[in-house]
C-alpha cells in the first residue's frame, strides 16, 4: 500500500517539478521583459530630455536674437539722434559766422 502511494505520488512530484520549472522560466521571461521595458523607458526619457533641451536652446537663441535686434534698434536710434544733433550744429555754424561777420 505504501509503495502504491509512493508510485502514485511520483508523477505528481514530476508534475510539480515541471510546473516549478515553468514558473521559473516565466519569472525569468518576466524579469527580462521588465528589464527591456526599463531600457525603453530610459531611452524615451533621454529622447524627451534631448527634445526639451533643444527647445530651450532654440528659445534662448530666439531671445538672444530679439535682444540683439532690440539693441541694434536702440543703437540706430542713438546714432540717428547724434546725426541730427551734428546736422543741427553744422547748420548753426554758418549762421554764427554770418552773425559774427554782421557784428563786425
Amino acid at each position: 500500500k505504501d509503495t502504491k502511494q509512493k508510485l502514485l505520488a511520483q508523477p505528481r512530484q514530476s508534475e510539480v517539478s515541471s510546473q516549478l520549472q515553468q514558473l521559473y522560466s516565466d519569472e525569468l521571461d518576466a524579469a527580462q521583459a521588465l528589464s527591456n521595458a526599463r531600457s525603453e523607458l530610459k531611452g524615451a526619457e533621454q529622447k524627451m530630455q534631448a527634445r526639451e533641451l533643444e527647445q530651450v536652446r532654440q528659445r534662448a537663441a530666439e531671445d538672444s536674437n530679439l535682444r540683439s535686434e532690440e539693441a541694434l534698434r536702440a543703437e540706430l536710434k542713438d546714432r540717428d539722434r547724434e546725426l541730427k544733433d551734428t546736422k543741427q550744429k553744422l547748420l548753426a555754424q554758418p549762421r554764427q559766422s554770418e552773425v559774427s561777420s554782421q557784428l563786425q
